[in-house]
């Protein structure tokens, strides 16, 4: 499981970034926040592709996190989204 924050300056690259975050089942959060999940070996993957789209004024974390961090989490506004974890299964209520 995995966390994936931006800050990338151009809106082409950002574009290309967020299509390859969805081709990679990965959920947008808010504009420049990203959860998914993935192995390490598609992590992996995926780090190259996005590697070629960042460019060095830009900013990308990705943060792992495992199921007792994401049991964890809070959430605090209206309209944020409620995430369960169950079983490697990313649920959106």
């Amino acid at each position: 499981m995995y966390w994936l924050l931006y800050d990338v300056c151009s809106q082409r690259r950002r574009l290309k970034m967020v299509q390859l975050c969805k081709d990679y089942g990965m959920r947008r959060i808010q504009k420049s926040c990203f959860f998914g999940i993935m192995d390490l070996a598609r992590s992996r993957e995926f780090g190259r592709e996005m590697s070629q789209i960042v460019e060095e004024k830009d900013c990308v974390c990705m943060i792992p996190v495992n199921q007792s961090l994401m049991n964890q989490m809070k959430i605090w506004g209206e309209g944020q989204p409620e995430i369960a974890v169950e079983e490697e299964l990313l649920c959106f209520i």
